[in-house]
């Protein structure tokens, strides 16, 4: 297995995972919302989703700060706001310019979520909120997903000192650390009543440490890839023992949902994010450890949902509020909703190869000249 800075598998994995949150709010939609209520409910994982993508957020980024030619704080957050902020900002101008060009108001058929993910109005306040990304802001008014990304970027701009710190102390340490911080968060939502997705939607700052305790977690098991490999992928047995690993770790993933009928909020949205987060660490340890279960994740078109994730996951709700907006009193339920569907895939790629692709490249060029003067001025320094 390789052990370098890119696993292509996880690519794969992020992309199925931005496919169960396109899945997802589809079936917000009351044409599809029995779909909540059938077996095909374990492909409908939106928030479990998100946890994912903390969780292999946390593990890429370890990789990226502690791999060959080790980037200083700069250059890293230079990277990691070109790779987040500038694929953000043009969805948010797609987003905008659908919302002025296609919102014609209440669609009867299509039910509350939809007719309340887009406002009667925007007002120029709430669009420079927007833009300015990282303080509040109702991130539910013109793309509903971009909540999780005002978390992605906070963290990510205070992480690399965590990763030194995950490397230098004991990994039950940083763990019990993570765990502190989220059972104190918990304890205190529970206390004032404060629910963790209403927190979650409104992006403010309450919930940023709980999932960064999610970040954490992935960077220990980056810290841990190589004794991953070594103890489960060539351990006796070790085809048996994966399948057993990754089948209770989906079974819990699927089923960690149904904690919310057990529990009131906001205590069941911590539980659940707990459960949740275990599960996701079993596969993410089965994805890096198990060549086959690796291979599987190579397989077509996995890898190409992987590519365009980010796209995928920035523009799906953009396509489909615009879609039906725009056809579903003409043209009825199915037709607009699989007109929809088959527009998802295509434009997603469009906004991954103009908007996410020169963010990645300007961010690299960018990187590489601040290194460059970073190495200069190092090199005067010591002359």
């Amino acid at each position: 297995m390789n052990h370098g800075a890119r696993y292509e598998q996880l690519d794969a994995l992020r992309g199925l995972a931005a496919l169960t949150v396109v899945l997802s709010h589809f079936t917000l939609l009351t044409p599809l919302l029995i779909l909540r209520h059938t077996p095909l409910r374990v492909l409908l994982g939106g928030h479990e989703a998100v946890v994912l993508f903390f969780v292999l957020s946390g593990f890429v980024l370890t990789l990226q700060i502690n791999g060959a030619g080790k980037p200083g704080y700069y250059e890293y957050a230079i990277r990691r706001i070109c790779r987040i902020y500038l694929p953000y900002l043009g969805a948010i101008a797609v987003a905008y310019a659908c919302f002025l060009f296609s919102n014609g108001g209440e669609v009867g058929w299509a039910g509350p979520w939809f007719n309340a993910s887009w406002p009667p109005a925007l007002s120029n306040a709430d669009l420079a909120r927007h833009l300015m990304f990282l303080l509040p802001f109702k991130t539910d008014q013109l793309d509903n997903v971009v909540w999780s990304l005002v978390y992605e970027m906070r963290i990510s701009l205070v992480f690399m000192p965590i990763v030194l710190a995950v490397y230098r102390m004991p990994t039950w340490l940083s763990l019990v650390g993570a765990a502190s911080l989220s059972l104190a968060l918990c304890a205190y939502a529970v206390h004032t009543d404060h629910p963790l997705i209403q927190a979650s939607v409104s992006a403010e700052w309450l919930p940023t440490g709980h999932y960064l305790s999610m970040f954490v977690v992935g960077a220990a098991l980056a810290k841990h890839r190589s004794a991953l490999s070594s103890h489960l992928g060539r351990a006796p047995r070790a085809t048996r023992i994966g399948i057993v690993l990754a089948a209770s770790s989906f079974a819990l993933y699927v089923s960690s949902a149904s904690l919310r009928f057990h529990f009131r909020e906001p205590l069941s949205g911590y539980l659940i994010d707990w459960c949740v987060l275990l599960a996701v660490s079993g596969i993410i340890a089965c994805a890096v450890a198990l060549v086959p279960f690796a291979r599987l994740l190579l397989i077509p078109p996995l890898p190409f949902l992987g590519k365009i994730s980010y796209s995928l996951y920035l523009f799906h709700c953009v396509v489909l509020l615009s879609v039906v907006h725009l056809t579903g009193v003409r043209m009825g339920p199915t037709l607009s909703l699989i007109l929809a569907a088959v527009l998802i895939v295509p434009v997603s790629y469009v906004g991954y190869v103009c908007f996410e692709r020169p963010g990645i490249r300007l961010g690299s060029h960018l990187g590489r000249k601040f290194s460059t003067q970073r190495v200069l001025a190092d090199a005067v320094a010591r002359n």
